[in-house]
């Protein structure tokens, strides 16, 4: 049964796709063009919420967990791409009702807005994307070979510590396995309440299994060469 949609709250909703269920987080109160937000890497739709919520009565508000990511299935296969993420995230848009959006990206979705625009001109009509990752080939390589570490099980739950620390230092740090002065975050003020942190926690266990695959995508999509093929 289809989701009766909640005035003045997100609601939760599931959107069909090609052979897939993508789990989306939605308001429908509003009137014009709607907003569709994409989350960042090993994250979830429930990370945009604060996003959303000013919007609500104003614009309609979507946001949808990426391929592997939340509560979504995962019909790339252990193979991450951009291109693949934009594909599924354009077919769940279309599917949700919408012939018209405008994207706002954050992190590593600032990518798969770009590419989603690429693949889809007429259905993208403008991208807000503050947090744009240009990073030259030596970051590039440095974030490759350090940002996602491989996350091993231990009997007594260290997994759970690692991670939790990884996902508080990413907001007081960039990167955040460099934790010195002058790599202290200044995106803004850090969000480490400890239920953000628990989600952000949750979330990487999740899709666990594409994480480190999800940011290498990320990370070597060629944007500079990418944003010139934005109308």
């Amino acid at each position: 049964a289809k989701p009766k949609p909640m005035p003045g709250k997100i609601w939760q909703d599931y959107i069909q796709i090609d052979g897939a269920s993508l789990y989306a987080r939605r308001n429908t109160d509003g009137e014009g063009r709607p907003i569709v937000f994409i989350h960042a890497s090993a994250s979830s739709s429930y990370s945009m919420d604060r996003t959303m919520a000013p919007f609500i009565g104003k614009r309609p508000v979507l946001a949808i967990d990426l391929p592997g990511n939340g509560e979504s299935d995962n019909p790339m296969g252990a193979t991450v791409t951009v291109e693949a993420q934009a594909n599924y995230l354009a077919q769940a848009i279309k599917a949700a009702g919408y012939d018209e959006v405008d994207i706002f990206g954050y992190w590593g979705g600032c990518t798969v807005a770009v590419e989603t625009a690429i693949q889809n001109p007429a259905l993208v009509k403008h991208l807000a994307l503050p947090t744009l990752m240009v990073i030259d080939d030596v970051t590039r390589d440095d974030y490759l070979a350090n940002y996602t570490p491989t996350i091993e099980f231990e009997e007594f739950g260290a997994h759970l510590i690692k991670v939790w620390n990884m996902e508080r230092d990413q907001e007081l740090f960039s990167p955040w396995f460099k934790r010195k002065k002058d790599h202290i975050s200044r995106y803004g003020e850090p969000n480490i309440a400890p239920d953000a942190i628990h989600r952000r926690t949750v979330d990487l266990f999740k899709c666990l299994d594409i994480y480190q695959g999800a940011y290498a995508a990320h990370f070597r999509y060629p944007i500079l060469g990418k944003l010139p093929q934005v109308r």
